[in-house]
């Protein structure tokens, strides 16, 4: 990939300003308790974004954005706690010293990784790829609400399960278990933002915007923060770029400083509420919970001990990606597909997998499997197909193509992922069934 020379002058700048910043917080810090740990992910989060930024990797519409930004709050979660003074939560772990070891050897399998993942990615954007897509000329205003309203179904369940909206916002400090209990529910009200992304296509934003506060409020009240960045926000932003062309990066600031804002004031409303019973509870002890509570981090470094102490998997749940597809209410003893389900009823010791989910990441679950060589290789192939992914939908652009990779952009890089599975292909079967009606009306009208 050729960076103009702007761009690599901005990138020079930049990584300077990275290198002289993570020097000043390591002088700042070099009497820290946890100095080691500090340093190791400072430094990582440094290599990361100075890599993404020569490797074209950061571009907010490539299929790598998402996986870095996601990875960002996982290393920030490290480094805010422990430059405070304060360990990083660290459940899973018989003491600090084990749990320090573990997040340490996860950020260099991390980094690692990333390397080649970043390498995989370059050389698939590389690979000729076909001209030809799905084509649907037009899409009828009445058809961009349906998403809208099978997400409303969703929130109806949701809500009536939480004892109405009100309710279920005081309770969205604990409301994980109910929200396990509802899983299909709660997938399926996400979908609701691809009408958002279809009214942006029409043309029709003042309906757009109307439908996107009232699902983000609505996900907010249940104390869902991802899903306005990776359902919301982004989807909305390259359905834009694609369809209409660019956008000011002020007003991509704007949005990813606004989902920033969102993330944490969620976050600390239910650190608030979890804690409401604890008097004189500070502002920064808020703040830096919910840092700590970020546990990405904590389940990766898990995943990675588990696989050293008990063993690896040599493959043995990756055949669940063939067994996805076939719905449970046709074979019934279909195994626990989920890897955050699998991985989290190992670590917790139980044999039930409703509310045991604990997302490993493509990392970890890549070490699950085979040691090094699996982040090695599966890294390497991860990067392959998101590279080859983007470089197909930024170029071949019809409407069928702009929705479902403004909706699966984070999803190629996942590979060997069973959950990202499900919602690729639901994401998919709505994208397939709105193209079909919309060219079914329009051959009508002819």
């Amino acid at each position: 990939m050729l960076i103009s020379k702007r761009n690599m002058s901005n990138n020079i700048l930049i990584s300077f300003f990275l290198f002289v910043l993570l020097l000043i917080s390591l002088l700042v810090s070099l009497e820290s308790e946890f100095f080691v740990l500090f340093s190791v992910a400072a430094f990582t989060f440094c290599c990361i974004v100075v890599l993404s930024l020569f490797s074209g990797a950061l571009d907010w519409r490539g299929t790598l954005f998402l996986f870095i930004v996601f990875a960002s709050f996982q290393f920030l979660a490290i480094i805010f706690p422990s430059f405070f003074g304060v360990f990083p939560h660290n459940r899973f772990f018989y003491d600090r010293s084990e749990a320090e070891f573990y997040f340490i050897y996860y950020l260099l399998v991390f980094l690692l990784g990333f390397v080649i993942l970043v390498t995989g990615y370059f050389l698939g954007k590389k690979i000729k790829i076909t001209k030809k897509g799905l084509k649907c000329n037009n899409i009828p205003l009445l058809i961009c609400f349906i998403p809208f309203a099978i997400s409303l179904l969703g929130f109806y369940k949701i809500f009536t399960a939480g004892g109405g909206f009100f309710s279920t916002i005081i309770i969205m400090g604990s409301i994980n278990l109910l929200l396990s209990d509802l899983a299909f529910f709660v997938s399926i009200s996400k979908i609701g933002y691809i009408s958002c992304c279809l009214l942006v296509i029409v043309g029709k934003y003042r309906s757009c915007g109307v439908i996107f506060i009232v699902l983000t409020v609505f996900n907010a009240a249940i104390g869902e923060r991802g899903a306005l960045l990776f359902s919301g926000i982004i989807p909305v932003l390259i359905t834009y770029r694609l369809s209409h062309g660019k956008i000011p990066k002020k007003y991509i600031s704007i949005g990813l400083t606004l989902f920033l804002v969102y993330y944490l004031g969620i976050g600390a409303i239910r650190s608030v509420q979890q804690d409401i019973h604890k008097p004189n509870v500070a502002p920064i002890d808020v703040v830096l919970n919910v840092f700590t509570k970020t546990e990405h981090h904590i389940n990766a470094a898990a995943t990675i001990k588990m696989a050293d102490k008990e063993g690896l998997y040599l493959g043995e749940t990756l055949y669940n990606l063939i067994y996805v597809p076939i719905p449970r209410s046709i074979w019934s003893q279909k195994p626990v597909t989920s890897e955050s389900a699998i991985v989290g009823m190992q670590l917790k010791k139980i044999n039930d997998p409703t509310g045991a989910g604990l997302p490993p990441g493509l990392i970890a679950y890549s070490y699950l499997q085979f040691g090094m060589i699996g982040v090695c290789v599966f890294t390497f192939l991860s990067g392959i197909v998101a590279g080859v992914s983007e470089k197909y939908f930024l170029n071949v652009k019809n409407s069928f193509n702009i929705i479902l990779y403004s909706q699966s952009q984070a999803l190629f890089v996942q590979l060997i992922s069973t959950e990202v599975q499900v919602k690729f292909l639901m994401n998919l079967l709505v994208v397939l069934i709105i193209t079909f009606l919309s060219m079914l009306i329009d051959t009508s009208k002819e």
